[in-house]
């Protein structure tokens, strides 16, 4: 019977622990969000962040849904519709999808950090 509590024991001492774990790394992943945020959203002008996506890309929606929603200003072209945008894609040589171009600076994929060290926001 005591085998039995002592492992019952162990076993809510380990949920608690990886709870705990779990808890704050989302919090520090919140945290560091909102500092990426303020720094884009700081220094992003009109014309700064273009974003060319492909309209099956998932991580393209996820780019678009994440600057839309923070209200940073970008312009998107999609390389299936629009020939300059293939074109401009094409001289990029970027292999996918989104490729962002962060005053002109070409970046494969989208990371809120890369983007805000792109724009002179953090070093």
């Amino acid at each position: 019977m005591f085998d039995k509590l002592r492992r019952a024991n162990g076993l809510g001492s380990l949920l608690l622990v990886v709870g705990l774990a779990w808890g704050a790394s989302t919090w520090l992943r919140e945290r560091d969000q909102q500092t990426w945020v303020q720094a884009v959203q700081g220094q992003a002008r009109p014309g700064d962040l273009q974003l060319l996506s492909s309209q099956t890309c998932s991580y393209c929606d996820r780019a678009r849904a994440w600057l839309t929603r923070h209200d940073i200003p970008f312009n998107e072209c999609f390389i299936e519709h629009d020939t300059a945008c293939r074109q401009r894609f094409e001289a990029t040589g970027a292999r996918g999808t989104p490729t962002v171009l962060v005053r002109d600076q070409v970046q494969l994929g989208f990371d809120p950090q890369r983007v805000a060290a792109a724009l002179g926001a953090v070093r």
